[in-house]
């Protein structure tokens, strides 16, 4: 039996040891031992000298990012072209394998719809995707349905705006990408806002005051697509008092504090 478990610390010697110590006794209390042979740990700013320090205490490899975990790319900063592409990259080779299929206009749809879409989807959910990209997948997808060939236009009488409409509006029920994502991260901010999770406190105490007025840089993938849209969720949100069990009301530095209720 095995798992995959993260910790995230700060790079000092006593946050070694502690990690070590408790990893010794995670192992004496379920009888489960580290792999150190299939173990990494990441860093990001710390000297060389560091690192090697680091990676004698732990007898872990030193990787740095970008990294891949459960087919999701971990990086810093704001999501670019180069580092989504791989993504769109093995879209285009799924497409590519079903070209040559004997399939019906239909069989086409439904392909797009439940399998990349749904595919796509799983990736949406944290990055802000660049426009150019979005507009690439969406060609390929096109010409996938219209011409069963991925690098070549075909000309047709239905503009895909009409076709990424619903059936009852007399379009094949398709989204575009760009609206997907967007909703998408729409629905992350909306969580970030509201949540009293652990990761959602982190970032909030991290790139927003404590009246939600200024955001700040943080050098986040998550993050750099949620302030986007930031504004718009936040001029959209309204307040449900109830009871008022679940209202907390303070003042910090003057400004008064409230956690919505969305």
């Amino acid at each position: 039996m095995w798992m995959a478990s993260s910790f995230f610390c700060k790079g000092t010697i006593k946050n070694i040891k502690a990690l070590i110590s408790l990893l010794e006794d995670y192992g004496k209390t379920f009888g489960q031992v580290i792999n150190k042979d299939k173990s990494q740990f990441y860093h990001g700013g710390v000297p060389i000298r560091r690192v090697d320090q680091i990676a004698n205490l732990l007898g872990f490899k030193a990787s740095v990012t970008p990294f891949d975990y459960l087919a999701v790319p971990i990086f810093k900063g704001k999501p670019t072209k180069s580092l989504l592409k791989p993504i769109a990259d093995r879209i285009k080779l799924k497409l590519s394998s079903w070209k040559r299929k004997l399939l019906y206009l239909m069989d086409h749809i439904q392909l797009v719809k439940f399998a990349f879409e749904g595919n796509l989807l799983y990736f949406f959910w944290d990055y802000k995707w660049p426009q150019c990209l979005l507009k690439e997948v969406e060609k390929h997808i096109r010409n996938f349905i219209w011409s069963w060939d991925l690098e070549h236009k075909k000309l047709v009488t239905v503009s895909w705006k009409n076709i990424c409409q619903p059936f009852q509006e007399g379009g094949l029920g398709l989204r575009f990408f760009s609206s997907l994502n967007k909703a998408t991260i729409l629905a992350l901010t909306k969580k970030l806002l509201s949540s009293n999770d652990r990761w959602a406190n982190l970032i909030r105490a991290r790139a927003i005051t404590t009246n939600l007025q200024r955001m700040k840089y943080v050098k986040s993938y998550l993050w750099s697509g949620v302030k986007s849209f930031w504004a718009t969720m936040t001029i959209n949100s309204s307040w449900i008092i109830g009871n008022g069990r679940k209202l907390i009301f303070g003042s910090i530095n003057g400004c008064h504090n409230l956690s919505p209720l969305l």
